[in-house]
């Protein structure tokens, strides 16, 4: 199962303000970084719950039509729109997520929910867009890791609008 994280961030490497919302990203909607293209290359998104909550708070919609949904969390067994909620280890989950068919994972979120797949040497690539903003405080891009990843960087691209785009592999 090849595993990407597409992910904003602020300048200051933060995904979420410190109460938890992206709205500073709502500026920066009206320019095109290849979302969809790259949504298009994924057939499963994997979250944590609290991730999860937000998006069923924000829409009673899935923003994730078509696509496999996961949801990681020890708390919760069920929920709309989730395909299976997973309470176990992320090495156990990748081989069952092949077993349903999985071939492109993207890492929706949350940071700790990315460190966790980095620390366990699970990402193949990261794809970080940095918006011209710092917030200061808030969700870091990824969550506490256990010891320093290394990524390589193959290519980046900057926008009219301030934000720099950089893809990321790993050694994995």
């Amino acid at each position: 199962v090849r595993a990407c994280y597409y992910v904003a961030t602020s300048v200051d490497g933060l995904i979420a303000d410190a109460n938890g919302s992206v709205d500073w990203l709502n500026p920066f909607f009206d320019t095109d970084y290849g979302y969809h293209d790259f949504l298009n290359s994924v057939d499963t998104v994997v979250m944590g719950r609290r991730t999860y909550d937000r998006i069923l708070k924000s829409s009673k919609v899935n923003p994730y039509s078509g696509k496999r949904f996961i949801v990681l969390s020890h708390s919760r067994a069920i929920g709309p729109h989730a395909d299976l909620f997973w309470p176990g280890p992320l090495f156990d989950l990748t081989p069952r997520l092949a077993a349903m068919g999985t071939r492109s994972l993207w890492i929706v979120g949350g940071g700790s929910v990315a460190g966790s797949f980095l620390d366990a040497g699970l990402i193949d690539e990261v794809h970080q867009f940095v918006m011209p903003v710092a917030l200061g405080c808030g969700t870091p891009i990824f969550g506490p890791l256990r010891q320093p990843a290394s990524l390589q960087l193959k290519e980046s691209r900057s926008f009219p609008n301030g934000v720099v785009q950089m893809r990321y592999v790993t050694g994995r």
